[in-house]
């Protein structure tokens, strides 16, 4: 019982921990704004336009053009994958745009042929019930045959006042 007294009198040693030493000093963590990626990892000016071009001209390229472009533009087939996904909504999003304006376009062409059919019943309608759409008078039956109409008052020649001087136009008299 001593010793346990004892024991308990005298503090324990405390293990020791080995600390290895770090090769690169322990910074604190970047904000999104401040990380970058390395300089060997970043796509160059030229790169980044042929990416866009390529882009632009094939929305969902096959496995043979990215092999293609990869070669040319000297990247990996994953980074040419990896930028084609960032870069691909903006071209989604114009592309929603577009089917946005094409369905409302459609809409209000849908409503004009409603219009156009209503116009054709209600000109359908006054023909069987004998009245002329336009005058809204009688209908002859289809198998008499309309004779022209004839004026009563035939139309009067007009007449030219000839002045004295040559300005008037030969042609016109």
């Amino acid at each position: 019982m001593i010793q346990y007294v004892e024991s308990l009198a005298q503090p324990e040693a405390e293990p020791q921990v080995q600390i290895q030493a770090v090769e690169q000093p322990i910074q604190p963590e970047a904000g999104p704004s401040q990380r970058r990626a390395p300089k060997n990892q970043r796509y160059s000016h030229v790169q980044i336009k042929a990416l866009e071009s390529f882009l632009a001209v094939h929305p969902t390229p096959t496995y043979e053009q990215k092999f293609l472009l990869s070669q040319q533009i000297g990247l990996t087939m994953k980074k040419i994958n990896k930028w084609i996904l960032r870069h691909k909504a903006p071209v989604i999003q114009s592309d929603e745009q577009l089917i946005a304006e094409l369905i409302s376009r459609n809409e209000e062409l849908l409503k004009e042929i409603e219009e156009l059919k209503m116009q054709n019943r209600i000109l359908i309608n006054a023909l069987q019930a004998g009245n002329c759409p336009q005058c809204g008078g009688p209908v002859p039956p289809p198998g008499v045959q309309q004779q022209p109409r004839v004026d009563v008052n035939p139309p009067q020649p007009e007449f030219f006042e000839v002045s004295s001087d040559d300005s008037v136009d030969q042609e016109l008299l």
